[in-house]
């Protein structure tokens, strides 16, 4: 299991942890991920070619962050 972070210190910090993490459980198969904050939501953007890999990251992210009160929005596309 991933190591949780103490509380963030800068959204950058945030981002970046985020890239990390869904990078890292998803094995890279998020192609053109980008990450950002909207209103205080984590959104999640990029493309896949499985359902599967759209779900870990989500659930990649959730779990990395699962002492927070931060929603999350994935926006990642599938396709073949």
């Amino acid at each position: 299991m991933d190591q949780h972070l103490p509380p963030f210190t800068s959204d950058q910090l945030l981002l970046q942890l985020v890239r990390d993490v869904v990078t890292r459980r998803t094995n890279g198969t998020i192609y053109n991920l980008e990450v950002s904050l909207d209103e205080g939501v984590v959104v999640i953007q990029g493309r896949t070619t499985r359902y599967y890999h759209k779900q870990l990251a989500t659930s990649a992210v959730l779990d990395e962050l699962s002492d927070s009160q931060i929603e999350v929005r994935n926006g990642i596309c599938v396709t073949c």
